[in-house]
């Protein structure tokens, strides 16, 4: 029994050094169009894409897999020293008659099995704060490992929203949170921080990234 969880061990660290590679790759090395030439706001939709379509422990495809593997977001696994990855963000956005500011960073890092990430995020309400009747935090978080007992898959391994409500009122507000996971065979992480507004008139979101 011992000498078989050394090998599925050793096949999941195996399968993650050959995926300890540069963020963008050489683009020959891209197989399929989806995948080539992405601007960072198609990147991001890309993300969001592929993070809604999937529940945790379901396989990509593999222009999906792909994707993953040659734009593995925010925070990249290695086996490497641990070492902490920070992304600043700064938005805005006007709807329903609220103009709303979100700016901060991310950081984050994960290895094999264990990871954490944190916003630390200031809203502020620009125009209409009057106006507004709700605000909600999003602090997500989707982690790409490999999935099957020698890693023969990738696809999501465990997919966090941590959410903070605001009390309207005010015309600025800081969050400053840090959450832990762990799972099997992670590769990389996809986080993102946004705003949810409700207001008389109607709702919006504003996405860090």
């Amino acid at each position: 029994m011992k000498n078989k969880v050394k090998i599925i061990i050793l096949t999941f660290f195996m399968a993650l050094s050959m995926w300890a590679i540069p963020v963008f790759a050489a683009e020959d090395s891209i197989v399929y169009d989806q995948n080539k030439n992405l601007t960072d706001e198609e990147i991001n939709e890309r993300f969001k894409l592929i993070n809604s379509t999937y529940t945790v422990g379901e396989p990509f495809s593999e222009a999906d897999a792909e994707f993953i593997k040659f734009y593995p977001g925010l925070h990249n696994a290695s086996l490497a020293a641990t070492r902490v990855t920070e992304k600043g963000f700064d938005k805005s956005k006007t709807g329903s008659g609220v103009t709303v500011n979100l700016y901060g960073a991310m950081y984050g890092d994960l290895n094999l099995v264990y990871g954490w990430y944190q916003s630390d995020a200031k809203l502020n309400i620009n125009k209409g704060y009057t106006n507004v009747t709700g605000l909600t935090m999003h602090i997500t978080c989707d982690a790409y490992g490999l999935l099957g007992s020698s890693g023969t898959y990738v696809g999501i391994v465990y997919k966090g929203d941590k959410t903070t409500k605001l009390t309207p009122g005010s015309k600025s507000y800081y969050v400053n949170k840090k959450y832990e996971f762990t799972g099997v065979g992670m590769v990389s992480a996809y986080t993102n921080t946004y705003i949810e507004v409700d207001t008389k008139i109607g709702s919006f979101n504003l996405y860090a990234f």
